[in-house]
């Protein structure tokens, strides 16, 4: 678009005429049907045709708006979701002392750790090499991998006592 500006200023009779050009190509666009809504862009927008070089009646520039217009976008919305999301799947939730894999910053190698438990929906709290961590359940593996039992590597889960009778 800045070569097209700088291009106007400029006086010669060829850029003039190809300014023309790119801007009559843009009218035609967005004046033409798009495949499957039977609408052009600008009918869409602004209810009516845009005026061009060719003789048109006037009843294509009083708006008109198609109600249905909306139900075929989202229908088409809908088509490309599906597609989009064909071989997505939902991940496992993962509970409190299962044993998991996740990559530390700074590190290529998967590292051991305990689930301690679920602080939000799909983020957890984990404990590995004494360290609690908050990750997401995404970059989260489940694994059989048995853990050295250290005191470091169990959760720390305190029971809560009830609560002694005032006399």
């Amino acid at each position: 678009m800045a070569e097209l500006k700088m291009l106007s200023r400029q006086s010669s009779p060829f850029t003039q005429i190809a300014e023309k050009m790119v801007h009559q190509a843009l009218l035609d666009w967005r004046n033409t049907p798009t495949a499957g809504m039977g609408t052009s862009p600008a009918q869409r927008l602004i209810g009516r045709c845009c005026r061009t070089l060719l003789p048109t009646t006037d009843i294509l520039f009083k708006p008109q708006y198609d109600v249905n217009t909306d139900a075929k976008a989202l229908s088409r919305k809908e088509i490309s979701r599906r597609q989009y999301n064909h071989g997505a799947r939902s991940l496992v939730p993962l509970k409190s002392g299962e044993v998991v894999s996740m990559k530390l910053s700074g590190q290529h190698i998967c590292t051991p750790a305990v689930l301690s438990g679920e602080v939000a929906p799909q983020s957890y709290e984990i404990r590995a090499n004494g360290t609690e961590y908050r990750y997401n359940r995404r970059d989260l593996l489940r694994t059989s991998e048995q853990l050295p039992q250290d005191d470091n590597w169990l959760p720390d889960v305190t029971l809560d006592a009830a609560p002694e009778a005032q006399v």
